[in-house]
């Protein structure tokens, strides 16, 4: 069972340029979810990755959930999925 996510909004820092860009990505969990601790980083051969910090919220709260972007300057855009097994989150 996946528990619905209803993205608010996102905050992004990009600059044409290399290096380590970070931004943080909002969520309203409608669910009965205690707290998300995760750290996951996903690379590509060409040295870009993409990794999510951690974040925390209580039922019912919006939670911020940072991510860290390591980019070679040339990006033109950035796509992901966030999945999670509810089970963990109780």
């Amino acid at each position: 069972m996946l528990w619905p996510i209803r993205p608010l909004h996102s905050l992004a820092a990009f600059k044409n340029s290399l290096g380590k860009h970070s931004f943080a990505v909002s969520f309203s969990l409608l669910a009965f979810v205690i707290g998300l601790h995760c750290w996951q980083r996903v690379t590509a051969q060409s040295g870009r990755s993409i990794r999510v910090v951690s974040g925390a919220a209580q039922p019912g709260q919006t939670i911020v959930v940072p991510l860290e972007l390591v980019a070679q300057g040339d990006e033109n855009a950035l796509g992901f999925s966030l999945n999670f097994n509810p089970a963990q989150l109780s």
